[in-house]
């Protein structure tokens, strides 16, 4: 049962699924090669899936201005969560950085970096081998986190 999902809606969508404050799953979509109505579909579905399931609270980074198709994912997502009454929590990239790596400005390294030494993810899963929207979407779960003061 996931008490959060993070979430990381750059050009390939990635998801992290949390228990007791540790990222327990992650994965990453592959949009290539997909209509885009197809891959939306199919990543409400699975999230929807685990809302139904668990009623975690989602947290979700927001996009910039300049990517309307990841705000269409975004809007979705928080209709999802308000459809479902769970916890919806949008970050914008800065604060993600600041809260996990002390730095609004941290390098895509810098923030892998900090996820690793942070230890809230299951020991199995791959940190160095994971893409960096993977990685996002765990530095967005940290967020979630150190602004709920855990």
């Amino acid at each position: 049962m996931y008490e959060l999902v993070s979430i990381d809606t750059g050009h390939n969508f990635a998801v992290a699924f949390w228990h007791n404050g540790i990222c327990e799953e992650v994965f990453e979509t592959d949009m290539e090669g997909e209509l885009f109505c197809e891959s939306l579909t199919r990543i409400l579905q699975i999230v929807r899936r685990v809302v139904e399931e668990s009623r975690p609270e989602i947290a979700c980074e927001r996009p910039s201005r300049s990517m309307p198709i990841q705000w269409i994912q975004y809007s979705d997502i928080r209709a999802l969560a308000d459809t479902y009454k769970v916890g919806f929590f949008g970050y914008v990239p800065p604060t993600i950085k600041k809260h996990v790596s002390g730095n609004g400005r941290a390098s895509k390294e810098e923030i892998r970096e900090s996820v690793k030494n942070a230890n809230v993810y299951n020991g199995s899963l791959p940190i160095d081998s994971m893409s960096e929207h993977e990685v996002d979407a765990i530095a967005c779960g940290i967020c979630y986190y150190k602004n709920k003061g855990q």
